[in-house]
């Protein structure tokens, strides 16, 4: 894992990515803060796209997981930065 933003998001490598010179390319998928990269259409779009040959990295957004859907407190984080 690759911590990037450490209080905002943090980036992770698909599993099942190809490494280095082994990809065909990157690819980087930016969730919204309520659809995740675990639910369906961004996890099979992951999929796909490293069973292609892609490096996948993904952003997961850390206040989506501290605020949870309090959406008062979503916009009040989100304002402040």
């Amino acid at each position: 894992m690759v911590d990037a933003g450490a209080d905002r998001y943090v980036t992770q490598t698909w599993d099942g990515s190809p490494d280095g010179a082994e990809s065909v390319g990157r690819a980087l998928v930016l969730p919204g803060g309520d659809y995740t990269v675990d639910q369906p259409l961004l996890f099979w779009a992951c999929h796909v796209l490293a069973q292609a040959g892609w490096r996948v990295v993904t952003l997961r957004w850390q206040w989506c997981v501290r605020l949870g859907r309090s959406s008062q407190l979503r916009r009040s984080w989100c304002c402040a930065a």
